[in-house]
């Protein structure tokens, strides 16, 4: 994926690799070109690549950092800023399945808001990312859910759908 984001006219160097969140492993790009570019650049790998193998974040930078021998200096590579989600302001659990399922899906996502309709891979989520969701909605419904019913039903609203409607 390095070479792909590389490829791209406003990227001079680009380097991708897995980072620890706290909640799991996530790709992230880091990318010699102007902050500006970076949703042309989610563009441009959203063309190329299936949703799952997309970065969570791009981090633009001046240069990539090199160690004395010239080599990436992986430990000099600054932490990506993912988004974080606002705290919630009610401490009640979820009233709906479409809730829940949301409630799961911003959690993981780190997202400011979620919207029932917008695909799960469009909004940086991955498969790592989707087996949290799976396993937080298995906990939550206390019932088994299929982590391929998630890329089935890619939406927040049809993922709470097949919820309410299979006895799975």
């Amino acid at each position: 994926m390095s070479s792909l984001l590389a490829e791209h006219p406003s990227v001079a160097q680009a380097h991708v690799r897995a980072f620890n969140d706290g909640s799991g492993p996530i790709l992230v790009a880091y990318a010699v070109t102007e902050p500006g570019n970076v949703p042309e650049l989610r563009a441009y790998l959203a063309e190329r690549l299936p949703a799952a193998m997309r970065p969570a974040a791009i981090t633009p930078l001046e240069s990539l950092p090199l160690s004395t021998s010239g080599k990436l200096d992986q430990q000099a590579l600054p932490i990506p800023v993912l988004r974080v989600p606002e705290e919630s302001s009610s401490p009640d659990s979820p009233a709906t399945t479409l809730e829940l399922v949301a409630q799961a899906w911003h959690a993981v996502l780190k997202a400011d808001q979620v919207d029932p309709d917008e695909n799960f891979f469009d909004i940086d989520g991955h498969s790592m990312l989707l087996v949290q969701v799976q396993r937080r909605l298995a906990d939550s419904l206390q019932r088994r859910v299929p982590v391929v019913e998630l890329f089935t039903h890619p939406t927040v609203r049809k993922m709470a759908t097949y919820l309410d409607s299979s006895g799975t």
